[in-house]
């Protein structure tokens, strides 16, 4: 690789930026104005300045045109490196189940808990096992605290002597030792010494009954001896209170201590302050001596410097310490948090712990299935092994842990943070020393009531190993179960508080999912005595409902709407007619148990069903990547779904949701067809029915899938086979392909599969065709109960049930010659038949679920769907069925397909997030104040009334469709029978102006400055058009070029525009809550440059065939081109990147204010003025030339100006976020993901 060896002139410059900053003071102009000097002796040349770019990976570079999705300008803003688009958050029913009706509960009642059954198995007190019997004890207190005197001859020491021929010195003496004189007691009370309280009690009686009481003081601390609490002589009178530091005692005095100086604290300031107070002791002549409740390896050997240290772990006959028995550490106190130990990761409770001491994570995996722990089953459970029965101190660094042990003055526990943590490593442990923690565990809480007992078995069985339940715990098992059985059958007359039980013992347990789940009928009825409605996640939604229904909710079925309005889902309780728009229906029985997935993790909440419209506790659907309803025996579940790479656009209409596919050049339009229920087959008594067709069944489908919106067409087929097309009627390619056999098909079907990565493309079984055809209707026809040919294709001379005859056409139609159906999808009816993938099996009158077909045999038959152009009325039907050989080689110019598209993964749907992962969506999270944009038809609160209210009739239906494509969100609004695209433009900052050297700027265009816009808006996507002037206003159209309806209107002024009778006015009429208004001029740019930093959008130049304008006067010296010299229809040239038509010429475009001077600097959301001042016109027109086409361009004019060259573009904002019921509003500004 080759090295630069010097730096050009331009790095120079670089470097003097370097030097003073890249982010000097001052406008972009002076910053200009300061270097000009350099860059001339450096003879530089000022460059346009590029847009900023986001480094994008070489793989996604050459990715950036699939992922625009086959748009032009999508592609150009992702290899430009600007913003990605925005996408929307849409989500889809994609999975329902019913479960099989469960064995009804004996009739029995279960006999309620008495007294009795609540009472410890023992009574008393549980036995105290010490750290040191006494045994041991006493004897190692008095060679410590006792003093020291000669005593008589000692003879046999004596007759040694001489028995070894040594000739003593001088007679030895026995050594006593006598108990008196004067003694202070310290006793240090901090709550992590807890565990040790009965052992420093039982041995400072032992001193009381050696030493005596007289001259015996009595000092009690918190954790530090300069904050003596009381002083008391033992035995005479209660501790007085006492402040400040223990007083010096006389020289001479023993000062014994019990506590851990500080050791186990894990503070090295705390252990200083009792090596500090040891120390004056030393020197003013006290003996200090120390009992602790470790062992030596926790004992740092500078704590043996002012006082005698013993070790209550039994180990060196409890003698006093030596520096070689202490801890490695020699020059500063230390705690357990200075021991080495291998931890798992600390930003885990697991990890935390483990920092502390080697062994803590054990003995907290042995405490993970106790309800409670106290200090008896804290020891035995510590004693359970050699290593952790080596060290007394881990009693106090468990009872100390924070936050992951909860410890108080009697007992402690895991936290609730830190317990699924723990009972998974207690899964791993052997079965042996599982048996043996439960073991211990019972025989410690034998003298505790069966509420504990009974729940700590239940939690050891559900993180045991099988094994590990043997013949010596099934009956206690048994009797676990059958208490919380009774506890939760009748809790009313349970002894004692048992609301505040169950509230306690979920707040505890309650994120144990496996406990729960394997407990789940017999713990739902004690969570719903909480009296709460989050739901710990493992409770079975059909025994929370049972539960709840039990504590007094009804269960009654009724239908509800669920609804996607802006970032939020709501229920609407059916009313005898679906609701505007497509949305899941859903069967509720009683109360609702809804689930939600996010970033956080998943989480329930119970949902009382009533008659009022109910909210979703969903604060923001951007966040979310599943959610999941159950009521009763019903489950459904929704995905959210992304815009895969693949797809031009998802986005959702008064149909439901869509997806655009571009196969090969062709664009193909596909429908979700959501999971449910239907009646297949035909009743008895419809006419012309076939015997084939009944009995009448009913069919689940419990997973939703893509489905083609109209037959395949031959340009579709021709384009993924190569060109070749089979068809008999090729007058139209949008006509649908037939003579194709089942086999064919089949290739065709493989090969667009190849296309389009992680889908299965198939046909739809027979069950799924004619539950897309019915459409949700039970008649013969998806559109009633007769059919005529203005409605469908087909032998029109053979009339439907003596109907009325019609016009036979001989010949398919193209697609989309008649209207849909209410899910989107096109010419069900006739036109041609439609192969299915399975053949026709025989209906038994019996329920199915996902019902399929035979497909065995070399050729088998195949089921098809729909009749044709050539056949009678009467195949026509929903229910209809013919059947042909695979390779159908008879006729088949009357058969032919639409396919269906599904997920390789069980658990996703194309474009859905996997449901068991969290959140991962596609592109960054945007910013705040973006859309939403989930697509709403009303306020939350709104409902069928709203929309009755206004018969459907002169009333805007904002969201008539909304989704995301290459170029970011849009809606589509119905205004009066005319529909406007609108596309959010999202707030943010650009640079307003142009530079100085941009050619045929004029002087207004300066100084270039930066402006940032707040808030962002929906903006037309195209200048008003003569249609929608004329639907608006009446009929009313001022244009002078009125050759057709999609010109842009013109000849309308400002004032026509904008008074209080004109044309934005009258729409926000149609539309409560929505503002309707011009753009600012600082808007206008902002979205005309769509990120570009160049005179025109698409780049520093111009030609005729980018724009309409004067071509034969170019910009700045470049070639001519053609002038029409009129308007032409709006989207006749490519969009910006932004998706928005002819920013650039056709006409002028008024703006919201009047023109502003520039200055320098960055200004926030700037406005020209509005009194009495000229209005801005933006973007050239058909008459203007090349130069002023520029999106810096400026130009004015009075308001009730109206040239032929002037129209318009309109935003639209809500009025406010909140609105009352019923009240129209454009989507909320939040939060919403940014595509990749």
């Amino acid at each position: 690789m080759s090295r630069r060896g010097f730096a050009g002139r331009a790095d120079l410059l670089c470097a003097a930026v370097a030097v003073h900053g890249a982010q000097a003071a001052g406008s972009d102009e002076a910053i200009t104005a300061e270097l000009a000097p350099l860059a001339r002796l450096l003879d530089l040349h000022p460059q346009p300045q590029r847009a900023e770019r986001i480094d994008l990976p070489a793989d996604e570079r050459q990715q950036a045109a699939a992922a625009s999705g086959g748009s032009e300008a999508g592609a150009r803003a992702i290899a430009a490196g600007r913003r990605p688009p925005v996408s929307a958050a849409h989500f889809a029913l994609v999975e329902y189940r019913v479960e099989a009706a469960a064995t009804p509960p004996s009739s029995e009642p279960l006999p309620p808990l008495t007294r009795l059954d609540c009472q410890p198995r023992r009574s008393g007190s549980a036995p105290h096992a010490p750290l040191v019997g006494r045994t041991r004890l006493w004897p190692a207190l008095q060679r410590a605290l006792a003093s020291p005197r000669r005593g008589p001859l000692d003879v046999p020491a004596l007759v040694g002597e001489l028995a070894r021929a040594r000739s003593p010195q001088r007679l030895p003496r026995r050594l006593l030792r006598r108990w008196g004189g004067e003694m202070d007691v310290v006793v240090d009370l901090a709550q992590r010494l807890v565990p040790y309280d009965a052992d420093y009690r039982e041995l400072l009686g032992e001193v009381r009954r050696r030493h005596g009481a007289g001259g015996l003081r009595l000092w009690l601390v918190d954790d530090s001896p300069f904050a003596a609490r009381a002083v008391a002589a033992p035995g005479r009178a209660p501790p007085a209170a006492a402040a400040g530091p223990i007083p010096l005692p006389p020289p001479a005095t023993r000062v014994l201590i019990l506590g851990d100086l500080g050791l186990l604290a894990g503070d090295p300031a705390r252990a200083a302050a009792w090596q500090e107070f040891s120390r004056r002791l030393a020197e003013h002549g006290a003996l200090p001596v120390a009992w602790l409740p470790m062992s030596p390896a926790l004992v740092p050997a500078e704590a043996l410097r002012h006082s005698e240290l013993h070790c209550l772990d039994g180990a060196h006959g409890l003698r006093a310490l030596r520096a070689r028995h202490a801890g490695t550490a020699a020059a500063a106190p230390v705690s357990p948090a200075t021991v080495a130990a291998a931890a798992p990761a600390a930003d885990s409770p697991i990890g935390a712990a483990a920092a502390r001491h080697p062994l803590l994570p054990a003995l907290l995996t042995r405490l993970a299935c106790c309800v409670r722990v106290e200090p008896g089953l804290l020891r035995a459970l510590r004693r359970l092994d050699a290593d952790t029965a080596a060290e007394p101190g881990l009693e106090a660094i468990v009872w100390s842990y924070a936050p992951v042990v909860a410890a108080g003055s009697r007992f402690c526990e895991l936290a609730p943070a830190g317990v699924a943590d723990y009972r998974d490593r207690f899964s791993g442990l052997a079965a042996a020393a599982q048996q043996e923690i439960l073991r211990r565990t019972l025989d410690a809480h034998a003298w505790r009531g069966r509420a504990t007992e009974s729940a700590e078995l239940l939690i050891w069985q559900a993180h045991a190993r099988p094994e590990a339940a043997s013949d010596e715990f099934i009956a206690r098992l048994g009797e676990a179960r059958d208490w919380f059985a009774r506890f939760g059958a009748a809790a009313e007359q349970a002894v004692g508080d048992a609301a505040g039980y169950a509230g306690d013992l979920f707040d505890r347990h309650g994120g144990d999912r496996a406990w729960l789940a394997a407990n789940s009928s017999l713990l739902a009825p004690i969570w719903a005595l909480a009296g709460v409605d989050d739901i710990p996640v493992g409770l079975r939604p059909a025994d929370v409902a049972a539960a709840r229904q039990r504590a007094g909710a009804g269960a009654v079925a009724r239908t509800w709407w669920l609804r996607q309005q802006d970032d939020r889902f709501v229920l609407l309780p059916d009313r005898g007619e679906a609701p505007p728009g497509r949305w899941p229906a859903l069967t509720l029985e009683g109360g609702v148990v809804c689930g939600l997935r996010s970033a956080a993790g998943w989480r329930q909440r119970w949902i009382e069903a009533r008659a009022a419209p109910l909210t979703l506790p969903i604060a923001h659907a951007t966040q979310l990547s599943a959610i999941a309803i159950d009521s009763g025996r019903r489950h459904y579940r929704l995905a959210r779904l992304h815009r895969p790479q693949w797809a031009k656009e998802l986005a959702r209409d008064g149909h439901g949701l869509h997806l655009d596919v571009d196969l090969k050049g062709v664009v193909q339009r596909f429908r979700w067809i959501e999971p449910g229920e239907f009646l297949m087959g035909s009743p008895d008594d419809e006419a012309e029915r076939g015997d084939d067709e009944g009995p009448r069944h009913r069919v689940r489908l419990t997973a939703g899938f893509w489905l083609a919106d109209t037959a395949c067409t031959q340009a579709l087929w021709a384009a993924v086979m190569g060109g070749k097309n089979p068809s008999r009627f090729q007058d139209d390619a949008r006509n649908p392909v037939e003579t194709v056999s089942w086999d064919e098909v089949g290739a065709f079907l493989r090969r667009v599969a190849a296309l389009l990565a992680g889908v299965v493309v198939e046909l739809p079984t027979e069950a799924e065709w004619e539950y897309a055809c019915r459409a949700g209707s039970d008649t013969p026809f998806n559109f009633g109960a007769t059919i005529t040919t203005e409605q469908a294709n087909y032998l029109g001379s053979e009339p439907y049930a003596g109907g009325e005859k019609g016009e036979s056409r001989q010949k398919t139609m193209p697609v989309k010659s008649f209207a849909p159906n209410r899910w989107g999808l096109y010419e069900m009816h006739g036109n041609v038949w439609e192969w299915c993938v399975d053949g026709t099996r025989p209906y038994d009158g019996n329920d199915q679920e996902n019902p399929r077909g035979p497909d065995e045999g070399y050729y088998p038959d195949r089921a098809v769907r729909g009749g044709s152009w050539c056949f009678e009325a009467r195949w026509l039907r929903s229910a209809a069925r013919l059947v042909g050989p695979g390779r159908f080689e008879s006729h088949t110019l009357v058969v032919g397909f639409r396919f269906a598209l599904r997920s390789t993964s069980q658990e996703q749907v194309a474009g859905a997030e996997h449901l068991q992962q969290d959140l991962n969506p596609e592109g960054p999270e945007a910013p705040p104040g973006m859309a939403a944009f989930p697509g709403r038809e009303g306020s939350v609160a709104a409902s069928a009334d709203a929309e009755a209210a206004t018969g459907g009739s002169g009333k805007a239906r904002l969201n008539m469709g909304w989704g995301d494509d290459a170029l970011g969100l849009w809606i589509d609004v119905d205004l009066a029978g005319v529909v406007q695209r609108f596309r959010w433009i999202e707030p943010g900052e650009f640079r307003m102006g142009s530079p100085a050297d941009e050619p045929e700027r004029t002087e207004d265009e300066g100084p270039r400055h930066r402006v940032r816009l707040t808030t962002g808006f929906w903006l037309a996507d195209t200048a008003c058009t003569q249609a929608l002037w004329m639907a608006v206003m009446g009929g009313e159209n001022p244009s002078a070029f009125q050759e057709d309806a999609r010109n842009p209107v013109e000849g309308v002024s400002w004032d026509d525009v904008s008074c209080a009778s004109g044309f934005l006015q009258r729409v926000a009429s149609l539309a409560p809550g929505v503002i309707a208004e011009l753009p600012t001029e600082a808007e206008w740019e902002y979205a005309c440059r769509a990120g570009s930093e160049t005179p025109f959008h698409f780049g520093p130049t111009i030609g005729p065939e980018q724009a309409n304008y004067d071509g034969k006067h170019p910009y700045a010296g470049g070639r001519k081109g053609e002038y029409g010299q009129k308007t032409v229809p709006v989207k006749s040239f490519v969009p910006n990147d932004w998706g928005l038509y002819e920013m650039h010429g056709n006409v002028w475009e008024w703006c919201a204010d009047g023109p502003r001077n520039y200055t320098d600097g960055t200004v926030a959301d700037p406005r020209g003025p509005d009194v009495d001042a000229p209005r801005v016109m933006r973007g050239g027109s058909w008459f203007s030339e090349g130069g002023w086409l520029r999106s810096a361009s400026r130009n004015e004019g009075p308001r009730d100006d109206r040239g032929d060259n002037l129209g318009f573009r309109f935003a639209l904002r809500s009025t406010s976020q909140e609105q009352e019921a019923g009240a129209e509003r454009l989507p909320a500004a939040s939060g919403v993901t940014r595509d990749a």
